[in-house]
């Protein structure tokens, strides 16, 4: 791949831009299909930047490429009137899986990212936020579990549905 013949500095720098254009961007309606389009392919790219050594892994999602990526998929959401236990829409729900089931080391901010929407997505899709996202809230794994918990503490909103999930 092109991609890994630039200088990761100048390779970083560069999702982070994409990122920030495609926050921007997601609440045109008619160009959402590719913006999403956009986001997965970037993923993988962002997802291999080393993960920084900051434990606290919101203010690096906030910060980095692949919470960028994820943000950006996550403004698209919130431009759709969804309604409850509706389900997500297929290409938001491949995306995001995308983001939560990538195993590469800076994916985990993704999954932050997500994670801060936890609510609203159970709320929307509780199928899948049980089967997908909600795994990654298990202390087994401490590190995705301080992840994803930063994420959902950054706006904890409970329904009595989600509190007895977790």
């Amino acid at each position: 791949d092109l991609i890994d013949k630039v200088p990761p500095p100048v390779v970083e720098s560069m999702l982070w831009e994409m990122g920030e254009l495609l926050q921007g961007w997601s609440g045109e309606a008619s160009i959402q299909p590719r913006i999403l389009a956009k986001t997965a392919a970037l993923l993988d790219a962002a997802a291999k930047l080393p993960l920084s050594d900051n434990k606290d892994l919101l203010f690096s999602a906030l910060n980095a490429p692949t919470g960028k990526l994820a943000g950006a998929a996550l403004e698209v959401l919130g431009t759709k009137n969804l309604e409850r236990k509706a389900g997500l829409p297929t290409d938001l729900k491949n995306i995001l899986t995308d983001f939560v089931e990538n195993k590469e080391p800076s994916a985990i901010l993704g999954r932050v990212m997500i994670a801060s929407r936890l609510a609203i997505l159970h709320d929307i899709d509780p199928d899948w936020t049980e089967r997908v996202l909600l795994p990654h809230l298990d202390w087994a794994n401490p590190i995705e579990a301080r992840g994803a918990w930063q994420g959902f503490l950054w706006s904890p909103w409970v329904r009595p549905s989600l509190w007895a999930k977790l």
